[in-house]
């Protein structure tokens, strides 16, 4: 698995949208990956090391842009075999919401995250990034979700989470779960308790289990 990062690495690191396009979609359609492994093992790690290879901020910002912009072709490539592996499941007759709140832009974990939901059969909606509370509320209440997902990459943004949760919580029947996730909570495995979430999510298998019990 470290040689097909290595070498997703050094094709993302050279700007080739279409080298990384073909070459994940090769691992795939030769069942060489998962899904769950493109992301938890690729996708995820090669856009951690942005930082670690760029030489000042300056670079990193629009480093940061270029590689998204191509790992989200990546992934908008990768829908029909997550669409797929949802047929391989048992419909769960749940829904979930996954977003993130104002002034969180870094849409690739959400992304992620709503694949994931949806390959374990959950009737998932991506609301997406940077989505005020009020327009939130609006999607709960009309969606009526069994369980709402907020991903949160910058750590100054959990206190944002936790207005967000207090709000939804306050203004609807408040019949749902909430689960958070993302960068923020990495160095704090009891981060959510503290923002009035129900569960932490880090991989597929924690969202696995999290569907068994709600």
């Amino acid at each position: 698995m470290e040689n097909y990062y290595l070498e997703f690495n050094e094709l993302l690191f050279k700007n080739d949208r279409y080298g990384c396009i073909n070459y994940v979609k090769e691992l795939l359609e030769n069942k060489k990956i998962s899904i769950v492994d493109l992301y938890e093992l690729i996708i995820g790690p090669s856009m951690c090391s942005i930082g670690e290879k760029v030489l000042t901020e300056q670079e990193k910002v629009w480093q940061e842009h270029l590689h998204a912009g191509i790992v989200r072709s990546v992934i908008e490539n990768c829908y029909p075999y997550v669409f797929l592996e949802s047929t391989k499941k048992n419909k769960i007759n749940k829904k979930v919401i996954v977003l993130s709140p104002t002034d969180e832009y870094h849409e690739i974990g959400p992304r992620m995250v709503f694949d994931f939901f949806t390959m374990l059969g959950f009737d998932a909606t991506y609301i997406g990034v940077n989505t005020p509370k009020e327009d939130f509320l609006l999607a709960v209440k009309n969606l009526k979700p069994n369980l709402i997902a907020i991903s949160i990459s910058n750590y100054y943004n959990v206190f944002t989470a936790k207005d967000y949760i207090d709000f939804i919580r306050e203004n609807t029947d408040n019949n749902f779960k909430v689960v958070v996730g993302g960068c923020a909570f990495n160095s704090d495995k009891e981060a959510y308790k503290k923002i009035g979430a129900d569960f932490q999510a880090k991989t597929f298998e924690d969202l696995e289990n999290i569907g068994r019990v709600i």
